[in-house]
């Protein structure tokens, strides 16, 4: 299906920055307390975490950065961003919404913005509103399906490397993934019983869970399942890569230990960005193999590093963009 050429497609297309931030400022209106909340709690995890940390310790930290590792890291998330583009490109493809041009890319960058202002990336469901007003649900689905996805991998590589740790390297999981197991699992049984009993499946919500469901697994293909290894392949390539430089050793260690770390943050879903929870679960997994003291600062480094590069660096690209949209009124379709 072609949208290039259909220009009532291409004026529904038509989205300036004024538009979007009236809508955020509006979702951020209406839930003013629990954003207030939030950064309370984002304030809180980031001060708790990282109490023991010094201004020499910062200095040593500043030491041991390696520019070239620093490209290799920029370069790792520039492939890891661009593979999540594409995936969302054949996600809009797949439910038949527009996708030619610069929408997938601008819509991305859109996200990162609105994830980074708000706790929980909630704010990331909306990058796709202004793709065609009049399917506004459908974006927003669109949006879920491909974070779904993404979590779905993130898990199941957490899961794979909390198993080959403990059978392979023989390295007890600690407590908080244990926890972390048992509710996915509860969480796995709860919906298992959900899908089984025709109580719960006459349900209203239940129904549109499991026509959701469906949905998805109609459209994983092979290019989805790929491009979704690679991108998270890219994230934990630029995690180690990171890990190593801040004296953490050890390719396959650094790899499950970033992996699991990964997952556990999919259970800590509180903080603004994952500030404070991304170094807590850095320093949960490294904790095993370094000293307590070299492993907090590790993980702020690795952590303050993944914090710029991937989030804050494309939520400011997208900024400039909505600002630059704002002005000149370009068009979703990049023309």
């Amino acid at each position: 299906m072609k949208f290039a050429g259909d220009k009532s497609s291409q004026k529904n297309l038509t989205i300036t920055g004024s538009t979007l931030f009236a809508f955020f400022q509006k979702l951020i209106k209406n839930k003013k307390v629990n954003v207030l909340f939030r950064i309370a709690v984002t304030v809180f995890f980031f001060f708790l975490v990282n109490k023991s940390i010094s201004q020499a310790d910062l200095k040593q930290l500043l030491h041991t950065i390696n520019p070239l590792v620093i490209m290799a890291v920029l370069l790792s998330g520039i492939m890891g961003f661009y593979l999540q583009v594409i995936r969302w490109k054949y996600i809009l493809q797949s439910r038949q919404l527009p996708c030619n041009g610069c929408i997938p890319l601008k819509t991305m960058l859109w996200g990162n913005l609105l994830g980074f202002l708000t706790p929980g990336r909630v704010g990331e469901l909306f990058r796709g509103i202004g793709i065609d007003p009049a399917r506004k649900s459908d974006s927003v689905v669109a949006v879920f399906i491909d974070r779904l996805l993404a979590i779905l991998l993130v898990v199941s590589t957490g899961v794979l490397f909390m198993f080959i740790q403990t059978t392979v390297l023989k390295i007890s999981p600690p407590l908080i993934e244990i926890i972390s197991l048992e509710i996915l699992l509860s969480l796995a049984v709860i919906s298992i019983v959900i899908i089984k009993v025709s109580y719960f499946r006459s349900k209203k919500i239940v129904s549109k869970g499991l026509s959701l469901f469906s949905t998805i697994v109609h459209l994983l293909n092979m290019k989805i399942v790929i491009v979704s290894i690679l991108a998270h392949f890219f994230l934990i390539l630029q995690t180690v890569l990171l890990f190593q430089m801040f004296g953490s050793p050890g390719w396959v260690t650094n790899s499950i230990i970033a992996g699991q770390s990964y997952l556990q943050m999919v259970f800590l879903p509180f903080s603004i960005a994952n500030v404070g929870i991304r170094e807590y679960s850095f320093g949960v997994f490294l904790k095993q193999t370094v000293a307590k003291e070299e492993s907090e600062l590790i993980a702020f480094g690795v952590s303050s590093l993944i914090l710029f590069i991937n989030i804050i660096l494309p939520a400011f690209i997208g900024l400039i963009w909505i600002i630059f949209d704002k002005n000149n009124k370009i068009k979703a379709s990049g023309k």
